[in-house]
């Protein structure tokens, strides 16, 4: 969809990327990754999970440290499919995240047959005659008519709202999930309740791996200081401390991400 026809419209849910699920083209409106997550919190959860997931302690926790937002030092590409674990079972499980296939009611637009009782008069649809001869101005035509919906739909205050209808999917838009959120909530609950680590400890960690990035903004007096030995960086007792606090709130999204698991809403 060229941006003509919604200048203003910053996000569009991705609902128009298809792909060939069991001899049926299916839409996948969140990005796979968010479904990474999602496995690997019901993996890690001491609540229980939907049964449609599969028994996941028979896929391993190996690569459910792997930071799929790191890029590769070879071959310069985001690390998307170095979780071998949760690939085998997406290609097994992902029926229950895609679009049911497409029907002809759910087209935009569609072709006029001769029997014109067989179109639908729901308002919502439109229907287009074009003339396949002459493309180039079927183009302009029809850009201009997607300028008028929008300037009609505007003026009536029309706002369409994206209803998925996979078996499962997330309960907020992409743009308002943060991948590296989610990780670090795992991670740190993982940590410290099948690792036994403490918070300090939890902290030293994604400090480590980057995943807090507060020294920048250290205090620069050295009497504040304590060195971190593990670190081997001077990090000053408030900021650190403050960090250390905040394992508490990454603890308890995890736990609040589980219970929604239990419903099967995510995140």
């Amino acid at each position: 969809m060229k941006k003509i026809y919604n200048k203003k419209h910053l996000y569009v849910q991705k609902r128009f990327f298809k792909q060939r699920v069991k001899g049926e083209y299916r839409s996948l409106c969140w990005s796979k990754n968010v479904y990474r997550e999602w496995f690997r919190f019901a993996q890690l959860s001491p609540l229980p999970y939907p049964s449609e997931f599969g028994n996941l302690s028979q896929y391993g926790k190996a690569c459910s440290y792997v930071d799929i937002h790191e890029v590769t030092p070879k071959i310069g590409r985001l690390r998307y499919d170095d979780d071998k674990e949760f690939n085998q079972w997406w290609k097994e499980k992902m029926d229950l995240f895609y679009e049911p296939a497409e029907q002809f009611n759910d087209r935009i637009v569609t072709k006029i047959y001769p029997n014109q009782t067989e179109l639908s008069e729901d308002p919502n649809y439109l229907y287009l005659r074009i003339d396949r001869r002459d493309l180039d101005k079927a183009v302009i035509e029809f850009n201009k008519l997607m300028v008028k919906e929008y300037e009609k739909q505007k003026e009536k205050e029309i706002k369409f709202q994206f209803e998925s209808k996979a078996k499962f999917h997330p309960s907020v838009p992409q743009k308002n999930i943060t991948l590296l959120k989610l990780m670090i909530y795992r991670l740190a609950y993982d940590m410290k309740f099948n690792q036994n680590k403490t918070r300090i400890d939890i902290v030293i960690h994604l400090t480590e791996k980057g995943w807090l990035k507060k020294s920048e903004n250290y205090d620069q007096d050295k009497q504040k200081y304590e060195t971190n030995k593990k670190l081997d960086v001077a990090i000053g007792d408030d900021v650190f401390y403050n960090e250390v606090k905040r394992v508490s709130f990454f603890l308890g999204k995890a736990k609040k991400i589980f219970e929604n698991i239990e419903r099967g809403i995510f995140p």
